[in-house]
């Protein structure tokens, strides 16, 4: 059985088009099992954007699927990365999303390797 996820996603606290809500409804509808809220942030929306995805989360009782609150990290200077991707995670982000790739020399993946989102992943199991 396949099982549908989605882990980027926008709502109208970015760019996207719907509110939070609608958003898991329509991934709910589609065969979603999950759904990350993932809009744009940067040192100046990030706590707002974690509190509304997790505000979203009450969907979980009502349908069939997961949804994790998460952020995106957009035009963040590559040095602000790391230390804004662990405020995230310290705020209760479940997923944190770089937009585009710094430069090499100014963030070694070394530094970054303990925030990606992987490990989390591979051991959540998706209700049957």
């Amino acid at each position: 059985m396949i099982r549908l996820i989605d882990l980027h996603t926008h709502t109208i606290f970015s760019d996207g088009e719907l509110i939070p809500s609608e958003l898991v409804r329509r991934a709910v509808i589609h065969g979603y099992k999950a759904i990350a809220l993932t809009d744009h942030a940067d040192y100046t929306n990030l706590e707002q954007l974690i509190e509304a995805g997790q505000k979203a989360k009450y969907l979980e009782s009502e349908w069939d699927i997961r949804v994790l609150a998460g952020v995106e990290l957009t035009h963040v200077p590559p040095r602000k990365i790391a230390p804004l991707a662990k405020k995230a995670k310290e705020l209760g982000a479940e997923i944190v999303v770089v937009h585009g790739r710094p430069p090499p020399s100014q963030s070694p993946p070394e530094q970054m390797q303990h925030l990606l989102p992987v490990n989390m992943w591979t051991s959540w199991p998706t209700r049957a």
